[in-house]
């Protein structure tokens, strides 16, 4: 028997700083500044809310239905049958839907435009009203909407392991034959575990929360692909229950934004989860870390939702692999990859600057065959494809590349490399995998810089001067020129950095000298 529990509210003592405005934290309203009139509102985007019963509904109803009141405008189907208004469906409708978009006048959304709203209730959405494991064991039926929210948890032991495998499975078939976004909340409370249903599918977007209040910990010995982290991604509320449908409606805008720039690819459900996470925000956690086998916090996964971050990342427009010009600091691409081939992104620093952060994520769907035999559907899970994410140095000098970070992870199926202070030069972003079957895989990155002015001081010691340049970069290369005029300039020193300071006496002059500091690409 498989448990399922809604996902309520904690009460906890939150430090403000981890609570400010969700829509400003999150970028909402840096976003909404930037595009204007062309702000997406999520119009055009249908969206499924799966709510545990048996009020299931945002508002009572029935069949198809009219919303009144603050749901004005959208059209609801019950397509778990009647039922009466769920109080935790109306919170998690409103994060998902709207129409508030500011947290000082209620429940916020990104979406306030969205009006055709599909509801489930959770037990029968893993039945035979969606997934459809039981009685019919048929395959999940189509959904149409492009955004599916969760806030609901269940759990399952070894016992039932054949039984959760198989509704995690039909998930995944669902989510990679339909091409949509599913947001899962994982539990509340720090130290739960991740919940198996259904936070541990491959191809949903797990949400966690800013304060880390929320179960964490690698996926159950007995589920498919042991040993996963999760969430992938976190949002700044107090419960994942309205974290989750908050993400699904940064989905839903992007969703259309793809529309609005004639993107039929970015409008997949695989490259909006890439650009979400490429636009998350790691700042406001100073522990994060990942390894080159484990590609997300072991709390935080990728970071804090931020759409502006996400939005940027999409228009940065479609990038072909393996082109000799350097592509944008802020793109993307969803290409076809076949068995021991390599895509390269080329990216460029250019000398005077620094890419203060680069974020890059590779995502790619498990797929699921479906066993088809007398009419009925088994859901049998394919090899997963081991792609593999380098970011690499290509040096001035024509040298071997050489590695700056890489994500090579056997068991997920994304991959993430992320650094900080990169000094100038030529880099790649290189896609790679092992044998199997052509996959297609979605990547995303987000480059950001600024001037590299390291902060110069002199002291005399003896008759010679001693210049003293703080905010050097360990690695980058720099030379010092002098000059009497500050016209003609000559090189007088040149040297690669090993800490951020970095000390040198000028050789004594009878002449007032002028001197700077030049980083040159590595």
């Amino acid at each position: 028997m498989l448990r399922l529990a809604l996902l309520p509210a904690t009460l906890l003592t939150l430090a403000p700083s981890l609570f400010a405005a969700a829509e400003s934290d999150c970028g909402f309203l840096r976003l909404k500044a930037s595009l204007g009139p062309a702000m997406p509102t999520g119009a055009g985007v249908p969206v499924s809310l799966v709510e545990v019963g048996p009020a299931y509904l945002p508002q009572a109803g029935s069949g198809t239905f009219a919303g009144t009141g603050n749901f004005s405008g959208r059209t609801f189907t019950a397509k778990s049958g009647t039922a009466a208004l769920g109080s935790h469906a109306n919170r998690t409708g409103h994060h998902l839907f709207g129409p508030i978009t500011l947290q000082s006048d209620g429940w916020p959304t990104m979406a306030p435009g969205i009006t055709v709203v599909d509801c489930y209730e959770a037990n029968a959405f893993l039945e035979d009203g969606f997934l459809r494991p039981t009685v019919l064991n048929a395959a999940p039926l189509t959904e149409n909407s492009r955004v599916q929210s969760c806030s609901w948890v269940g759990s399952a032991d070894a016992n039932t392991a054949a039984g959760t495998n198989d509704v995690v499975r039909r998930l995944d078939f669902a989510i990679h034959r339909d091409s949509y976004l599913c947001t899962v909340g994982v539990n509340n409370g720090f130290g739960n575990r991740t919940p198996e249903l259904v936070a541990s599918a491959y191809n949903v977007l797990s949400v966690g929360l800013t304060s880390g209040n929320h179960s964490t910990g690698p996926t159950s010995s007995f589920v498919d692909g042991q040993g996963r982290l999760k969430p992938e991604i976190v949002a700044p509320f107090e419960a994942t229950s309205w974290a989750t449908p908050y993400v699904g409606s940064a989905g839903a805008i992007l969703r259309q934004r793809a529309t609005q720039l004639s993107s039929v690819n970015a409008a997949r459900g695989l490259c909006i989860k890439a650009f979400l996470l490429a636009g998350a925000t790691k700042s406001e956690f100073p522990g994060w870390s990942k390894s080159s086998t484990v590609p997300l916090d072991s709390i935080f996964g990728a970071g804090e939702l931020e759409i502006f971050n996400s939005e940027a990342i999409l228009s940065g427009s479609e990038q072909l692999p393996n082109q000799a010009t350097p592509r944008p600091a802020k793109a993307w691409d969803y290409h076809t990859l076949a068995a021991s081939t390599l895509a390269d992104y080329r990216l460029s620093i250019p000398p005077g600057t620094i890419a203060t952060e680069l974020s890059a994520f590779l995502v790619w769907n498990r797929t699921v065959s479906g066993v088809i035999s007398g009419g009925l559907f088994a859901p049998n899970p394919d090899p997963l494809v081991d792609f593999n994410l380098a970011l690499d140095l290509l040096p001035s000098d024509g040298s071997a590349p050489v590695t700056v970070d890489q994500s090579i992870s056997s068991i997920y199926n994304l991959e993430h490399v992320w650094k900080k202070n990169l000094p100038a030069g030529n880099y790649r972003l290189r896609v790679s995998r092992g044998t199997g079957t052509t996959r297609d895989y979605a990547i995303a990155w987000r480059m950001e810089s600024a001037p590299h002015v390291p902060s110069p001081s002199m002291n005399l010691v003896g008759d010679s001067a001693q210049l003293s340049f703080r905010g050097t970069l360990p690695t980058q290369r720099y030379e010092i020129h002098a000059s009497s005029d500050m016209v003609a300039w000559s090189t007088v020193h040149s040297f690669t950095a090993d800490a951020s300071t970095y000390l040198w006496n000028a050789p004594a002059s009878s002449r007032r000298l002028f001197y700077r500091l030049v980083p040159i690409s590595l």
